[in-house]
């Protein structure tokens, strides 16, 4: 659902308003009264009127009138979230960074495997001399950046565990309360044996 947006009525003449307004609406802006708005609507005021019949006393952004909007309309934008529901959206939008950090690093870790014997050959001790087609592999920038990003990505996961507020468990606990309850619906759904051993029969013998 799109923002209301601020609205302004702009009189055509000020100096007498029987003459009529203009309305103008700045769509996605805040629904407040700000300089920044009344700039923008007077801008699409002068590219959407004939300005050699329209305002003739002239028409500035301190003349524009302010609509606020609708009272019941502000009260249903303005309802801020519970602080447990604020807990709960903030622990889903937790999980859902980390999910992708862990994404990013098991790109960055298959990405690398290419250059795992390389690697395990330049650290040992005792490798010997790298190759000529070593060389031009470690040289080519590709080996830095790979290495980089994966680098990169373990760090950004790491710190994400260090500075996790916890919140995330609230999306664990949810998820663990609705498998019990979905389990346990569907246990008490579902007929035992020996229940449907006992079920009367729809027809009896005569």
């Amino acid at each position: 659902m799109s923002k209301r947006g601020a609205v302004y009525a702009a009189p055509d003449d000020r100096e007498n308003l029987r003459q009529g307004v203009y309305l103008v609406r700045i769509p996605g802006s805040s629904t407040k009264d700000t300089l920044r708005n009344r700039q923008q609507a007077l801008d699409l005021l002068m590219e959407q009127v004939d300005l050699d019949r329209c305002f003739p006393n002239g028409l500035g952004a301190a003349d524009l009138i302010f609509i606020p909007p609708h009272p019941l309309q502000e009260t249903a934008m303005t309802i801020p979230p519970s602080p447990e529901e604020q807990d709960i959206i903030l622990a889903a939008t937790d999980i859902i960074e980390l999910a992708k950090l862990k994404v990013d690093l098991a790109k960055a870790f298959l990405a690398a495997q290419d250059y795992k014997d390389l690697v395990l050959k330049v650290v040992a001790p005792d490798s010997g001399h790298l190759s000529a087609a070593e060389c031009e592999a470690v040289a080519d920038k590709n080996f830095a950046k790979t290495l980089k990003g994966l680098a990169e990505s373990k760090v950004k996961v790491s710190h994400w565990y260090e500075t996790s507020t916890g919140r995330h468990q609230l999306i664990i606990n949810e998820l663990t309360f609705m498998g019990e309850e979905i389990a346990a619906t569907l246990t008490a759904a579902t007929p035992t044996p020996e229940s449907a051993l006992s079920a009367p029969d729809s027809q009896s013998d005569d």
